[in-house]
């Protein structure tokens, strides 16, 4: 049974924002705040998703009444 022996953890990086890392709760909610959220009130250009060809459309068969 392989699945059950004990196994090393993997390597991991933790989260860092402005190269300092992320060690609190309250640290991590900084990063993720200021870094989902700097885009607020900015204009965006989305003009460059009319170059995207479109797909045909995909015929679905009816699964419920």
């Amino acid at each position: 049974m392989n699945w059950v022996w004990k196994k090393s953890m993997p390597a991991i990086e933790s989260i860092s924002y402005e190269n300092c890392p992320c060690n609190t709760l309250l640290d991590l909610w900084y990063a993720f705040h200021n870094s989902y959220n700097s885009a607020t009130n900015r204009p965006v250009d989305t003009c460059f998703l009319n170059e995207i060809p479109q797909a045909t459309p995909i015929e679905w068969l009816a699964f419920s009444k």
